[in-house]
């Protein structure tokens, strides 16, 4: 309804899941937007800049410079759906699908604060990442064919993934560019060892390998996927990646 008034220029009050959710509506009618950051993790938040008060949203709001920053297009023969933070096979989307069960059973997330929160999900995904079975996986990156046993891979349009994981530090969301991470079967050890650190407040860098991409093909993966926050418990594939370049417009404030 909010959509069909005139608008010009839209502030998204909440977090990762509502920047995602509204990001299609606002690509496709060239809205520029900022973000009041109210949610857990607020990895699109962190990621593009966005840490403001509500205060300094509206003292700037008119006056700020816009850029243009990129959405991922995943498609496949039966669909297509955008991203604006990552989208990934494996880990993470099964510990989304089982976080989110979770809190919907014991009204946790309604009873705790944030940052408790988000420590409940860090020491979950370790639990999880101890047993979870590794998944085959081809892919062809640009022009590079990749395959594999992998826990996680993850295509980043943005520095922060999930429960607030640093897996693409070099991730730019405005530079054209996809940054592909994954960590393989043989580095779980590695991968717990990370996790464990990172609970503890160390943030060194995680296990991974790393790509800087355009395009992606997954040819084949036996696997669940997420898109944003959506999780896809079966993928189909050949399953398609690629960049819309600079469909977004964000307010710099």
């Amino acid at each position: 309804q909010a959509f069909g008034e005139p608008i010009d220029r839209v502030i998204v009050a909440g977090g990762d899941g509502s920047v995602s959710r509204l990001a299609p509506w606002l690509a496709a009618r060239k809205l520029p937007f900022c973000i009041l950051p109210l949610g857990t993790a607020n990895n699109c938040a962190r990621s593009l800049g966005q840490m403001h008060s509500i205060e300094t949203i509206i003292s700037n709001l008119g006056s700020a410079r816009i850029t243009k920053i990129d959405l991922g297009l995943i498609t496949t023969l039966e669909d297509s759906r955008c991203f604006i933070e990552s989208a990934g096979i494996g880990l993470l989307p099964l510990f989304m699908n089982e976080m989110r069960a979770l809190q919907k059973e014991n009204g946790a997330k309604l009873r705790t604060e944030p940052r408790k929160r988000l420590a409940n999900a860090r020491k979950y995904l370790a639990a999880l990442a101890k047993n979870i079975s590794s998944f085959e996986c081809e892919l062809l990156i640009d022009d590079e064919l990749i395959k594999g046993e992998f826990l996680l891979l993850e295509i980043a349009n943005a520095r922060l993934i999930g429960p607030r994981l640093n897996l693409a530090p070099a991730a730019d969301a405005g530079d054209d560019f996809f940054n592909l991470v994954w960590v393989r079967r043989q580095r779980r050890d590695e991968w717990l060892r990370y996790l464990k650190l990172l609970r503890k407040g160390d943030h060194s860098p995680p296990p991974l390998e790393e790509r800087r991409c355009q395009r992606i093909t997954v040819c084949q993966a036996d696997a669940p996927l997420h898109v944003d926050g959506k999780v896809f418990t079966e993928m189909t594939t050949p399953l398609c990646v690629s960049i819309r370049q600079g469909a977004l417009e964000l307010i710099n404030l």
